[in-house]
């Protein structure tokens, strides 16, 4: 995206003691103050802003949302119930709903000096990878659409939010002070000794890794992962009235001529697409899955779900627990072959 925002999520200016001066309260909150916009520069290569970015905690997201400009609520956006079918992870990536931000970046210490940080952002929503085999008896050629409703990992109907509202409180904050006495200080992370940039940029990876693991509890084992693993959430909905059962795949590429079947190719019975699904653990996935030759459901019960990055990839012991972590692409494996 060519537009990058930019929102302060401290709790603000706080007095001095002895009421000679201010200083920034560093609590993180869930509402923001400002709305800088920051355009691609072609010719520079660089994102650039006319706004001041002060000293603070800021977070940048993108795309830009020039409605937060006159609010205080936090961070919001919305996502659709239909999303058009993507055929690799750079489309559904780079498609128009994908809403990615960084960790938050504590910045402090800078009097109208340039900044020069590798920002990095993650996107609150998992990449899920759809494979199906189909029996070749069936004579499927065409995926239509894919519709996927989900339960809780205690069997409830689970409810996918339309509007929604980072959780600022539960995103990694990276401190990149390089001034001594800052509550913010940087880690020295690389050699040589000494703070610099290359710490900096370091901090930043080191909390952009955290929000995309966004878990809490033991992940060596499998089984550890069963009985301790939480999920911190990233946004939660801040419309519950609009929230809904289903979410639609369309895979019909060809809106403007319904005369015409624009429906995703079933390639030697077999079909993969992508498509955006709100991170989280759930229960079970349903898919109802509408081809040319009819309808078919899949139903995942179970973690056999390869995560893409995972070093212990593996079966869970139990049904239920499947994770779909932020920025990371999930592929359900035990629909693949099983289709018929």
């Amino acid at each position: 995206n060519d537009l990058l925002g930019a929102v302060l999520v401290d709790k603000g200016y706080t007095s001095t003691a002895d009421g000679a001066g201010v200083n920034v309260d560093w609590t993180i909150v869930d509402g923001h103050v400002g709305n800088n916009k920051w355009a691609y520069n072609a010719a520079s290569g660089r994102f650039e802003t006319e706004g001041t970015t002060a000293v603070g905690a800021w977070l940048f997201y993108t795309k830009y949302n020039e409605k937060m400009t006159t609010t205080r609520n936090g961070v919001e956006f919305d996502f659709p119930q239909i999303q058009e079918g993507a055929t690799n992870l750079k489309q559904v990536e780079n498609n128009n709903i994908n809403f990615k931000i960084t960790p938050i970046l504590a910045i402090d210490g800078y009097e109208g000096e340039k900044l020069d940080l590798n920002l990095m952002y993650a996107s609150v929503y998992s990449y899920l990878n759809i494979k199906l085999a189909f029996a070749p008896t069936l004579g499927v050629t065409k995926v239509q659409k894919i519709v996927l409703s989900a339960t809780k990992q205690d069997a409830s109907t689970m409810k996918f939010p339309t509007e929604y509202k980072l959780k600022n409180t539960n995103i990694p904050v990276a401190k990149l002070s390089l001034k001594a006495g800052s509550p913010m200080l940087v880690t020295d992370h690389v050699a040589p000794v000494g703070l610099d940039l290359a710490d900096q940029n370091a901090e930043i990876l080191a909390q952009y890794n955290a929000l995309r693991s966004n878990e809490v509890g033991n992940t060596t084992t499998w089984s550890a992962w069963d009985a301790t693993t939480t999920f911190n959430e990233l946004a939660v909905t801040r419309n519950s009235a609009k929230d809904v059962e289903y979410l639609v795949l369309d895979c019909n590429s060809n809106h403007a001529d319904t005369s015409v079947d624009g429906s995703l190719d079933v390639v030697n019975n077999q079909f993969s697409g992508y498509m955006l699904v709100p991170a989280g653990v759930y229960g079970s996935i349903t898919l109802d899955i509408y081809t040319d030759k009819g309808v078919y459901r899949e139903k995942v019960t179970g973690r056999d779900a390869y995560v893409v990055n995972r070093a212990t990839p593996g079966t869970p012991a139990t049904t239920g627990k499947i994770f779909l972590r932020p920025n990371k692409a999930v592929v359900l494996a035990d629909v693949e072959g099983n289709t018929g």
